[in-house]
């Protein structure tokens, strides 16, 4: 039997790929029919789209007519299919093969502005920390939508959001936000992810999320082709993190004024190990010498904790399963339309290359 360290080395083995060209509606079907017949013991996110999607608020379905009307017609695809195929929403969810055991997970995103970057083609991405089984359910996202965008994301088996980029060279990675409490506004996080997408600039992200305002707790960091941000969300309501010299990087914890305030911190040590992993990111890069390529980031997401350090941005949490371990890593070049993955941790594995269809 595997230990936990063994299973993460997983070398040659690229993240599976789901493929689509055509209209939204039709992509929605095909989602619901590949997601069950190649996860059929993941259902999850199938049966979350059933509730949140046949009936959705007024203002949210208003808000998608508005900046992403393709997302109401993929939506109508895969209910349809999953209606036709008999699919019970309601029904216990199967055993997934390996059980979460992880308290906690612990992501660390960044981006980086052309400056910083060869060929000035500007990086984003994350490491992705969460309990073990991930690592079996990760999918590549990868569709060209005759009425809609073309797309390439880290996701899991039949959600759309995921993290990535569509190619207005808009994208989003996401974290978990440690707060007491989280916001009341219209938008969830996911829901916003897929407007933020859709919008022409960091700009129009902050607007949307400034109309609509945002429900939960969570980082939505935000890029386009010049620059990024953080829209930070809780019970403090919505803040904004800036890049940094042409760097912005985020963890797991607020980071803004008006978010601070409202931070989860009874959990210690994960306050002080997000603060770690932010820094230890952050200098890597800032202290880089010359431009920063795919495979500098992908070093640098690979970073351990070192003598005195609390925690690393790649981690191989622990022998009871209980600390999250870095399941992936990613970074999107949405100038040239290339997503980089590795399943596993960046230390013990090589990524693989995606090209947006």
């Amino acid at each position: 039997m595997k230990t936990r360290l063994e299973k993460l080395v997983i070398p040659g083995q690229a993240i599976p790929e789901m493929r689509f060209k055509g209209s939204a509606f039709e992509a929605g079907k095909y989602m619901a029919q590949w997601t069950l017949e190649n996860y059929p013991f993941y259902p999850r996110i199938l049966s979350m789209a059933v509730h949140d999607w046949s009936d959705p608020p007024e203002k949210v379905v208003a808000a998608f007519k508005k900046y992403a009307p393709w997302v109401l017609e993929l939506y109508r695809g895969m209910l349809e299919k999953l209606h036709d195929l008999n699919f019970d929403a309601d029904s216990p969810m199967p055993e997934i093969p390996v059980r979460n055991t992880c308290e906690d997970s612990g992501c660390t995103s960044f981006s980086l502005a052309p400056a910083r970057c060869v060929n000035h083609a500007p990086l984003a991405g994350q490491t992705k920390d969460t309990g073990i089984e991930s690592l079996d359910l990760y999918i590549i996202l990868n569709m060209h939508l005759t009425d809609g965008p073309s797309m390439l994301k880290l996701a899991y088996p039949g959600e759309l959001c995921g993290y990535g980029f569509h190619n207005n060279n808009m994208s989003v990675f996401r974290n978990d936000l440690k707060s007491v409490q989280g916001g009341n506004g219209l938008l969830p996080g996911l829901i916003y992810c897929l407007l933020a997408l859709s919008a022409d600039s960091v700009d129009a992200a902050k607007n949307i999320a400034l109309e609509y305002g945002l429900s939960g707790a969570g980082n939505y960091l935000v890029s386009d082709s010049k620059t990024a941000l953080a829209v930070e969300s809780n019970a403090g309501g919505i803040g904004w993190v800036e890049p940094v010299n042409g760097i912005l990087v985020h963890a797991n914890h607020p980071d803004s004024p008006v978010t601070l305030p409202y931070e989860f911190t009874a959990d210690r040590p994960r306050p002080e190990q997000s603060r770690c992993r932010k820094k230890m990111l952050y200098e890597a890069i800032a202290n880089h010498k010359g431009l920063i390529s795919v495979d500098d980031m992908f070093n640098y997401m690979a970073l351990h904790a070192r003598a005195g350090e609390l925690q690393g941005v790649c981690r191989h949490g622990d022998v009871a399963g209980v600390e999250p371990c870095t399941t992936a890593a990613v970074a999107a070049d949405v100038l040239n339309k290339r997503f980089y993955a590795v399943k596993g941790p960046a230390c013990m594995n090589k990524y693989s290359v995606y090209e947006m269809l």
